[in-house]
């Protein structure tokens, strides 16, 4: 009798042994499969997140083709501007341009605007603001005015800074000679820089850059294919 139910109780301890064992199996098992989905949850929510990041970077890009783009027509199209100004004879009935002294804060006659405009269209035709000492008051001091007139008809009707609209009529300048003679398409940034009355080289760069939207060299190697097509 002892035998049996010795037998009986080894069983049933055999009995919740494997049922242990087979719900330890079943909690391992579950739990793998929390684990992995989790994994895989967080696997997607990474992909989301550098697909995120991808989109973002090649918009900016985008954006940023966008601007220089423009920025190149722009320069392009005042390009076509300066062209015509330096291969015309000069036309005083176009200024002034319009009546943009809504904001001045300096009171000039229209007879003071009007004969500052014209003797600043013809110091466009001229190549003086090739000079590197060009200042404000030295040009007012060569256009016969003062340096609070001069400043504020640039900045009225040229939508700019003296500095600005010096260095911009340098830029054309080189732009000009560039595509109008060819053998300045070999010479060196530094020379050019030079000629346009920049006094340093990287300085010449970085305002050719502001105001085409690329720089010497990009431009000089656009006109070189342009011109063996």
């Amino acid at each position: 009798m002892h035998q049996k139910q010795f037998e009986t109780l080894d069983q049933n301890l055999i009995n919740n042994s494997k049922e242990g064992i087979r719900y330890l199996l079943k909690l391992t098992e579950s739990n793998e499969q929390k684990n992995k989905y989790f994994i895989q949850q967080k696997y997607v929510k990474y992909q989301w997140i550098v697909f995120s990041i991808l989109l973002l970077f090649i918009l900016l890009l985008l954006l940023i083709f966008i601007h220089l783009r423009n920025r190149k027509k722009d320069f392009f199209s005042k390009q076509e501007e300066y062209f015509r100004l330096k291969t015309s004879e000069l036309d005083t009935d176009l200024l002034p341009i319009e009546d943009k002294r809504e904001k001045s804060k300096v009171i000039i006659s229209k007879e003071t605007e009007k004969d500052l405009l014209l003797k600043l269209k013809t110091f466009e035709k001229s190549d003086r603001y090739l000079n590197k000492d060009m200042s404000l008051a030295l040009l007012a001091g060569q256009l016969e005015t003062n340096t609070k007139y001069l400043s504020e008809v640039i900045n009225t009707y040229k939508g700019k800074n003296f500095s600005a609209y010096i260095n911009e009529l340098r830029v054309n300048h080189i732009a000009y000679l560039l595509k109008t003679e060819p053998s300045y398409l070999n010479y060196k940034v530094s020379y050019l820089a030079e000629v346009a009355g920049f006094t340093s080289h990287s300085t010449f760069t970085t305002v050719f850059k502001s105001v085409t939207g690329i720089s010497p060299n990009a431009y000089i190697q656009q006109l070189t294919k342009s011109m063996k097509k």
